[in-house]
């Protein structure tokens, strides 16, 4: 527990830095959304500063997580800290960052709703009913299946990063694409398209396993990045 206070205090400024970024979000998301409603005349307006606010800092918070864990991980072993203690320590911190940044996200959300309300308070946003219609249907469980896919995945990168030096980066780089990319790409196509094709039977297998099934995939995903991160950190030599 210690390990985690000392490695939270050293790296606090971080998540100033992911607060800063998502203030700044979402006031320019709402200045947008004003704007083009009095521009538009449209009828409802969308939550645009929460959702800058989710896309970028959550961005951002990946790309810390994986990026930033060659340097922290040369820097515990030099202070003597054993591999084990870094892991632990380091996944604990990210964990609590990222809940931290979930708390964030929610708070601002529920901030721009009042503040548009009163704004526009002829106007009554469609998306936000939508949204909260959405995350209102999911059970609970599947919220912790989430987060551990997302640090499983960016710890699991961050590790490849750190193993292979130069070549690391690129897988980094391939996945960052795909995982940015690859659901748009797979949405433009026409389901027809992707009968009798690999990717045909893995969608038709993933929505016919249902909610509760595809949370179990996602958290074993979770799951199976940082017990993989875990394998390539515990041999690790310290690079320069």
């Amino acid at each position: 527990m210690k390990q985690i206070q000392k490695q939270m205090l050293a790296n606090h400024t971080d998540f100033l830095y992911y607060l800063a970024a998502m203030v700044v979000c979402y006031l320019i998301g709402d200045v947008l959304a004003v704007v083009l409603m009095n521009v538009d005349q449209e009828e409802g307006f969308a939550p645009m500063g929460f959702l800058l606010a989710l896309l970028i800092t959550g961005m951002m918070l990946f790309i810390s997580i994986s990026m930033g864990m060659t340097m922290e991980f040369n820097m515990a072993i030099r202070f003597q800290r054993t591999r084990k203690q870094f892991f632990l320590s380091y996944l604990a911190e990210k964990l609590v960052y990222i809940l931290l940044y979930l708390l964030a996200v929610f708070l601002l959300f529920l901030l721009e709703q009042a503040v548009l309300s009163v704004v526009l308070p002829q106007s009554r946003s469609q998306m936000f009913d939508e949204m909260m219609g959405f995350f209102g249907a999911l059970d609970w469980w599947c919220y912790p299946a989430l987060i551990l896919c997302f640090l499983g995945i960016s710890m699991l990168l961050g590790s490849i990063v750190l193993k292979m030096g130069t070549k690391g980066t690129v897988v980094w780089v391939v996945a960052w694409i795909l995982i940015c990319l690859g659901p748009i790409r797979l949405s433009d196509l026409d389901p027809s398209q992707l009968q009798g094709t690999v990717f045909g039977d893995a969608l038709s297998l993933w929505t016919g396993i249902g909610l509760s099934g595809q949370a179990a995939v996602i958290a074993l995903v979770g799951i199976a990045g940082i017990l993989l991160s875990w394998l390539m950190v515990r041999r690790q030599r310290v690079t320069e």
